[in-house]
């Protein structure tokens, strides 16, 4: 018998191929060597899946464990068995480390003997610390045979070198706690150290303990923190070098002005060296207050040493601290009317605040603050025993404007006719004023409001006792003198005038005495005018208006026709506009006034008021113009 057995070598009839995916990832970076700034930098990788194998590799997805300060920031391309994908057909998930798969099947397919490209961006953090950096790199895939994953650490070819960032032992802190003897809040060049045994501390943004305790050197203030990691810290001082304990502590008699609470807080460690982080120590005490208007403003209480409603403070005040003759501070006060004044520690009690009242202000109070001290008006000032390293505030002082009486008048008139003069009283707070006169004996005098302050006594104006005003309040007043008959000619008798002004809620009371003088000449029976001439502004500056009203008067006992009177611009003014009647009505016998000359708007020249009709005896009448003081 013969017996042939089959030889699969010599045949292909039973032959069976095997078919099986196998994929092998690789890494390579087009950015060897990078330098960080304070922004950061980036890095570029390519990640290649190749699929050696004789059948399609499916569900393959790509993932990258990115090096620690490296985050995805984008994907250049993807190519895929030789095609370039649009960005619509993959997506990429995570940023430490980011994954590749497509957006519709969810997972790549590498056909036979092809591969996956991927070009991507990574971002690298300014924090970053310098070294070279590698890391591994993955793929998944749901029926490759076998996957070799790209591990960095037995290749070179991802390799980043990165420089120009912090070192691996971190970044150092420089300060200064220095002795601002002039409280300016600022390091000088003549400034150096406190003497004091401080420590400053460092603590991570939100930690409970410090991570280092340095001391401060006594002479120069100098201190440092070396090693520090990138990260936001706050740094405080303290008077002790426990770790644990994080509440800022400075030795009693002194206060803080660079950083007045003894802490610096949001310093941000990149990495460079940051540098200037002071602090500034004063050995002494600090006072604040406020002048203002105590005029009961804005629903305050006038006159009641007290800041409230909306009473305004006052600038441009001078407040001292003092003790006998040594002057420890001055200050003038801001538009807000605040001061502040720093106290030496050697200053020795009582320790004086004074202030110096503005030209044409009055004091009407004040108040101690938390001096447990004592403010005494008569010499508008805050005594108190003094203490270094104190916060004093509140101490203020209230003031008022002064009032005013005006003016002095001379007339003059014949024996048994009556002259009229023309007073303005004006408050500058709040009160009740009384008025009064005194005249030679035979003299009869009798005062007036005027009402509608038009320098006459109309029938609706009163004789006048007394009136209460608030701040900026006026009360017109009208002296109606007569000259008693047989009086000789050439004679001369004066009228004084008193206001006397009580300020309501003054503690303790607060009174003020103002008089005018009004001179009646006993003259020659003729006609007579008499000419006055008035501004509404003692001084002026460059651009502001000036009005000059004119009063006229007729002094005789008859009457006066054709008047006609001139005046003409000052010097160093231009012409704005003239009135004839101020104010309402005329005079009851003149019929009608006319601005007749006058130069134009910005020009200068004269002018001139014709009046028709006839100006009874005693009777009186004003005209006006007003003027713009050269630039």
């Amino acid at each position: 018998n013969i017996i042939n057995n089959f030889n699969g070598a010599t045949s292909t009839a039973e032959n069976v191929t095997v078919t099986s995916a196998v994929l092998a990832v690789t890494k390579t970076t087009s950015t060897p060597a990078i330098v960080n700034t304070p922004t950061g930098t980036t890095a570029t990788y390519t990640l290649t899946v190749n699929n050696s194998g004789n059948a399609a590799a499916t569900g393959v997805k790509v993932s990258d464990a990115l090096p620690s300060g490296f985050t995805y920031a984008s994907t250049n391309s993807i190519t895929l068995n030789g095609l370039l994908l649009l960005s619509a057909a993959y997506t990429v998930t995570g940023t430490t480390n980011p994954q590749w798969d497509t957006v519709a099947a969810g997972a790549f397919t590498i056909n036979a003997g092809q591969s996956l490209v991927i070009n991507f961006v990574a971002n690298v953090a300014s924090t970053t610390f310098n070294g070279t950096y590698n890391n591994s790199a993955s793929t998944v895939s749901t029926n490759a045979a076998s996957i070799t994953n790209f591990d960095g650490a037995l290749s070179t070819a991802d390799n980043v070198t990165l420089t120009g960032g912090p070192g691996a032992g971190g970044v150092s802190l420089y300060g200064k706690v220095y002795n601002d003897s002039n409280h300016n809040l600022q390091l000088d060049i003549d400034e150096s150290g406190t003497g004091l045994t401080l420590f400053a501390k460092l603590i991570v943004n939100g930690g409970s303990s410090a991570t280092q305790a340095v001391a401060v050197n006594t002479a120069t203030g100098n201190y440092n923190f070396s090693s520090v990691s990138a990260g936001t810290y706050l740094i405080i001082l303290d008077d002790n070098s426990t770790l644990t304990d994080i509440i800022p502590t400075i030795p009693a008699g002194w206060l803080g002005t660079e950083m007045p609470d003894f802490t610096r807080s949001n310093i941000l460690v990149s990495i460079a060296d940051l540098n200037n982080l002071n602090f500034g120590l004063y050995n002494g005490s600090k006072l604040s207050g406020t002048v203002f208007a105590d005029t009961g403003t804005g629903g305050g209480t006038a006159n009641n040493g007290v800041k409230d409603g909306g009473e305004l403070g006052i600038a441009g005040v001078t407040v001292k601290a003092s003790t006998g003759a040594t002057i420890h501070d001055s200050a003038i006060t801001d538009g807000a009317g605040n001061y502040t004044l720093w106290i030496p520690a050697a200053a020795t009690s009582p320790v004086l605040i004074t202030e110096t009242n503005l030209s044409n202000y009055l004091s009407t109070g004040g108040s101690a603050g938390n001096t447990a001290g004592n403010y005494t008006r008569t010499s508008d000032s805050t005594s108190f025993t003094f203490t270094a390293g104190i916060i004093y505030s509140n101490v203020n002082f209230a003031d008022v404007p002064v009032n005013r009486f005006a003016a002095n008048g001379q007339q003059t008139g014949l024996p048994s006719n009556v002259v009229f003069y023309a007073h303005q009283f004006d408050a500058g707070s709040a009160g009740t004023v009384l008025f009064s006169s005194a005249s030679a004996p035979a003299w009869l005098t009798i005062l007036y409001r005027d009402l509608n302050c038009n320098g006459l006594t109309d029938a609706t104006d009163t004789v006048l006792s007394s009136a209460t005003v608030i701040a900026g309040g006026q009360v017109c007043v009208v002296n109606k003198v007569t000259i008693p008959t047989g009086t000789a000619l050439g004679l001369q008798a004066n009228t004084t005038l008193q206001a006397v002004f009580t300020y309501t809620n003054a503690s303790p009371v607060l009174t003020s005495s103002l008089s005018v003088i009004d001179t009646t000449t006993v003259g020659a029976v003729s006609a007579g005018l008499v000419l006055t001439k008035a501004v509404d502004k003692a001084t002026a500056l460059a651009g502001d208006s000036v009005t000059y009203t004119l009063t006229y008067q007729n002094n005789s006992s008859a009457p006066i026709s054709s008047l006609v009177i001139n005046d003409a611009t000052p010097a160093y003014t231009t012409f704005l506009s003239a009135r004839c009647v101020v104010p309402p009505p005329l005079p009851a016998a003149i019929t009608a006034c006319t601005v007749t000359t006058a130069p134009a708007v910005g020009a200068t020249g004269s002018v001139k008021w014709t009046l028709t009709g006839t100006l009874s005896p005693s009777a009186t009448g004003q005209v006006s113009y007003s003027v713009k003081v050269d630039n």
